[in-house]
């Protein structure tokens, strides 16, 4: 019998462990049609709510650590929600309310990175060897919620173009002030791609729920995307995509601080 798992180079090894992760992300519904030539020859198809298509992006800033130190990353996952053609028949019908807060618990349906634009070397190579990830090298300008700064619980992420990073890909603003999260059972998140022509697939495990905000009428103006003068095909693929379409929910989790320094005082 032939192994399940695709081959770990030298140098590299599973599970990766995650010191510290900040994450937040847009789902968006949009026309079928649109997202499904994106998969064709893929071996995935695109997951039906209501007729619709769900494309769905997320920053992440991350922390590994390693034996010679740590390593900070900051990348975005660019994707199409979407089941194996291998299972078909097993996926769930569910709404996208439903999986937005994590009902859906086969994990048949998943993310299909379309785009990972990342700033770490080591995490590009790591991503395009071991998962099949579309991985590029680019930076990033953020305006993330800490405490180490507290206010408003606003997210900035915005993507330059890697050859000139005056001109951004898109930008997204994500203002959750004074709205109430809905803790959802997200994980494992299973990630999809391609390896030698070969489908593969991945679980995500983040250690404490999400924060979901389902946007509903009137709430579709939490989120702000706008675009550069970038003509890079994510910044196309995203424009095509997503064109007319409204968010539809947001998720964000931020890992719990270690340690704490406090104020000095006087002896």
């Amino acid at each position: 019998m032939t192994t399940p798992f695709p081959e770990i180079p030298e140098g590299l090894s599973l599970p990766f462990y995650y010191s510290a992760l900040l994450n937040c992300g847009v789902n968006y519904l949009v026309d079928y049609d649109r997202c499904a030539k994106r998969l064709e020859g893929t071996g995935f198809t695109a997951a039906q709510f209501d007729g619709a298509a769900c494309v769905s992006f997320n920053y992440q800033l991350y922390v590994g650590q390693f034996r010679q130190g740590a390593s900070i990353t900051q990348e975005v996952e660019y994707n199409v929600i979407c089941h194996p053609d291998s299972r078909r028949g097993q996926v769930p019908d569910v709404t996208f309310e439903q999986y937005a807060l994590g009902d859906e618990q086969s994990r048949h349906l998943g993310n299909f990175r379309l785009h990972v634009p990342c700033d770490n070397e080591l995490a590009i190579a790591a991503g395009e060897t071991l998962f099949g990830e579309p991985k590029f090298r680019t930076t990033f300008t953020t305006e993330l919620p800490t405490p180490n700064a507290p206010g408003p619980e606003t997210w900035m992420f915005r993507c330059h173009d890697p050859e000139d990073a005056e001109s951004a890909l898109f930008t997204c603003v994500v203002d959750l002030s004074g709205l109430t999260p809905i803790p959802a059972s997200f994980s494992p998140v299973t990630e999809y791609g391609v390896v030698d022509g070969v489908p593969i697939g991945a679980r995500w495990n983040i250690l404490s729920p999400l924060n979901v905000h389902l946007l509903g009428p009137g709430r579709a103006d939490r989120v702000r995307l706008t675009f550069g003068e970038s003509n890079h095909p994510m910044s196309t693929d995203m424009q095509e995509m997503l064109e007319d379409a409204e968010p539809a929910s947001v998720f964000t989790f931020r890992s719990a601080p270690a340690a704490v320094q406090s104020r000095a005082y006087y002896v």
